[in-house]
């Protein structure tokens, strides 16, 4: 009886253990530098990172994945245990051979699969981004000043800091709908990316 294949932690320790401590920047570097050996890494690359998109639609569901197949699965990971990616095959065409993203998309535009919202601030896949997807408050945080009844900013300075903030969640209010800093958001709607420059490496 064939066990279960095994994780790609338990394969190469060594390896998952510097991936996981090594930093953005490192990584960012080293994933560039694998793309810059061979057109099959930036091809496998690609097929994780970007999707097709049609010309005149930004929705969801013109977007296509750029797997061809191949079995890609991205897990959400915490400080303890980092996300990990499981590819189990190269990308092929329908006969067989190996294929470019680059060669077979040439007449669609193509974005991140991956973006960072803009509401909610967190990294959403575009190829799933549906209408109750992102929750988050579009108003300002304001102090509630009834809660800081000792507090004189003349000596103890502004209510609002990031430390009374983290350790005081239920003394600031949203003026949006008045909940806390705990509470859940006031708007559900699809994520929206944030349209920023991407950053130069080199």
């Amino acid at each position: 009886m064939t066990g279960r294949p095994r994780k790609f932690s338990e394969e190469h320790p060594d390896l998952y253990k510097a991936c996981a401590s090594a930093t953005r920047d490192r990584l960012i570097s080293t994933l560039f530098n694998l793309c810059s050996l061979s057109e099959s890494n930036c091809d496998v690359v690609e097929s994780m990172l970007l999707v097709e998109e049609d010309s005149d639609s930004d929705n969801s569901s013109s977007l296509h994945s750029k797997s061809h197949g191949g079995a890609v699965s991205v897990g959400r990971g915490t400080k303890d245990s980092p996300a990990v990616i499981d590819l189990t095959s190269t990308p092929t065409r329908q006969n067989g051979s190996h294929t470019s993203p680059q060669s077979s998309s040439t007449s669609k535009r193509r974005r991140p699969r991956y973006e960072v919202c803009i509401n909610c601030n967190e990294e959403f896949d575009v190829t799933g981004n549906e209408e109750e997807n992102c929750v988050w408050h579009d108003g300002e945080v304001e102090p509630i000043e009834d809660m800081f009844p000792d507090h004189d900013e003349r000596v103890h300075g502004p209510y609002d800091q990031d430390w009374i903030r983290r350790d005081f969640p239920e003394s600031f209010e949203y003026t949006c709908c008045e909940g806390d800093l705990n509470s859940d958001g006031c708007n559900v709607t699809r994520h929206e990316a944030k349209k920023e420059k991407a950053s130069k490496w080199f």
